[in-house]
Formats: structure tokens, C-alpha cells, sequence
């Protein structure tokens, strides 16, 4: 039997500070891996990958974090889901996962506080996978998959168990949603969703919906970081791979980070009450028309 492949996603945010009560620094985030060449590196700090919007930083990592690897999509279909700037060139790729699960690839953001949205497509997201983040210092908050159920740690170093069903591919695409509230008061509340029904009307999924819905404290005032790895310790096994990364915390940072687009049906609506809003001309039966 093969060894299951890990997934790890760190979403490192700034700890010890009170955050403020309105959102400093608005943002969207991107990363689709675009343009970036033909010849895989040897290591994420050496190629000083900086493509994408929104990043303060290029990709850092060593020779055994994951990758960037050329000629490489993640693709998913879902009703309300978009990625329609991932390119699919010899020139477009995604990362791919590295040889160890305690080292990873790091690309810093300016700190994004009040409701942050992220999304992204990973393949290989089921054994084992660890999808998680933490504060700076010393607390180590993650979210692990493993079988049918994935496992929730948080600052405290309390474990909860959540049970996901055997429906998940592990060589299959997943779209992985998340959503982080950071408050004044700390106790932040964290969702995460993996294959979301995504309404569209432009509404986010329901909190009862998630997988993961948490509150935790510690984690500080905003998200600063984000690290991925995705190791195989199997010969059979593709290392896990991440594409398609999306952050906000704009207001609409929902439809900015799935690209949901409401129906026609609702923006006719829409369209219809801004048009009772008009002022009507009234007419006589004897006015000129």
C-alpha cells in the first residue's frame, strides 16, 4: 500500500498587536504561476518568481521546498467558480510538492486584517494533507487531512476532529475556500470549505456548510505569509500541487477570490429596482410626446 501524500498551506499572520476596527489594507491577492518559463528551478529563492498582483515579495524556499513546474494546470468546474486568468502554456505552471514536509515555499503579503477570503485548486489534497496557518512565533495552528476526517489544532494545542466523508479524489482537483475574521478582541473565526456549492446569486456558502468552523485566538492582527507543501513519500504517488491562489479582503472579497458572477436573472432584477428608482415624467392627454 503507498504512502499518502502531504499537503501543507501556512497562512502566517502578525501576532501581539490590537487590530484595528476598519480594514488598513484593502487588497487582492493573485497568483496563476503565468509566465514564468519553460525549465523548472532548483529552488523557489534562486528563481525569484514574482509574477502575479498583490504580493510584497517574491517566492523564497529551498532546495527542498516545493517548486515551480512548467507546463503544468490545475483545472475546475463548478457551477459559479471562475479561474479564467490560469494560462495552460509550455510557459504557465503550478507548484509542485518537494521532498520534505517540514520545509516549504514562502511568499509574503502586507498584513491583510478585518474578513480575508482566500481560495486556491490543489491536487492531492486528501491523505495526510495538512492545510493550516499560525500567528508569527510560536503557535503552530494547522488543519490536517487524514483518511476521512480532517484534524483541527489550534494555538492551545487542543485537536478537533471533523469528519469529511470519503467522497474526496486524491489525485483529483479540489477548490479549497477559506475564510478568516480578525477582530479587535482577538478569537478570530476561521471556516474552511473544500469543494463548496457556491450559490450564484454572489452570496458566500453558509458557515453550517464548512468543514472546519472555528473560533481561535492567537493569531493576531492580519495574514502576512503564505507557504505551501505538498510532499510524497510514495513511488506511486504525484507530490501534492497548488495553482490558481486568490486572497482578498476587499468587501466583495467572496466574488473576488471564486469570480462568481450572479445570474442574469438576478442582475435584471437589480437592474429593474434601480429603474423604479427614476423619476417618472408625468403627461397629459393633451401634451406633445
Amino acid at each position: 500500500m503507498s504512502k499518502p501524500n502531504r499537503v501543507c498551506l501556512w497562512l502566517a499572520a502578525v501576532a501581539g498587536m490590537a487590530m484595528a476596527t476598519t480594514v488598513a489594507n484593502a487588497a487582492l491577492v493573485t497568483e496563476y504561476f503565468n509566465n514564468y518559463g519553460t525549465t523548472a528551478p532548483t529552488d523557489m529563492t534562486s528563481a525569484a518568481l514574482n509574477g502575479g498582483s498583490g504580493w510584497s515579495t517574491a517566492w523564497a524556499g529551498n532546495t527542498s521546498a516545493p517548486i515551480y513546474e512548467p507546463g503544468t494546470q490545475l483545472t475546475y468546474t463548478a457551477t459559479g467558480y471562475s479561474a479564467s486568468d490560469n494560462e495552460s502554456g509550455s510557459n504557465d505552471g503550478a507548484i509542485k510538492g518537494g521532498a520534505s514536509d517540514v520545509s516549504f515555499a514562502s511568499r509574503q503579503v502586507s498584513s491583510m486584517d478585518g474578513t480575508v477570503w482566500l481560495s486556491m485548486l490543489v491536487s492531492g489534497l486528501k491523505s495526510s494533507a495538512t492545510v493550516g496557518f499560525s500567528s508569527s512565533g510560536a503557535n503552530n495552528t494547522w488543519l490536517r487531512a487524514e483518511a476521512a476526517q480532517l484534524r483541527w489544532r489550534q494555538p492551545s494545542g487542543t485537536i478537533t476532529n471533523y469528519a469529511i466523508g470519503s467522497t474526496l479524489s486524491e489525485s483529483g482537483t479540489h477548490l479549497l475556500l477559506g475564510r478568516i475574521v480578525f477582530n479587535a478582541t482577538g478569537n478570530e473565526t476561521v471556516h474552511w470549505w473544500i469543494d463548496p456549492t457556491l450559490n450564484t446569486n454572489g452570496t458566500a456558502p453558509s458557515d453550517a456548510s464548512a468543514v472546519v468552523a472555528r473560533t481561535v485566538d492567537q493569531l493576531g492582527i492580519g495574514l502576512t505569509r503564505i507557504n505551501l507543501t505538498g510532499t510524497s513519500t510514495s513511488t506511486t504517488n504525484a507530490p501534492a500541487r497548488f495553482d490558481a491562489i486568490r486572497i482578498s479582503n476587499d468587501a466583495n472579497g467572496f466574488q473576488q477570490v471564486t469570480q462568481v458572477i450572479p445570474e442574469p436573472t438576478g442582475l435584471m432584477a437589480l437592474s429593474a429596482g434601480a429603474m423604479c428608482l427614476l423619476p417618472r415624467r408625468r403627461t397629459s392627454r393633451g401634451e406633445q410626446r
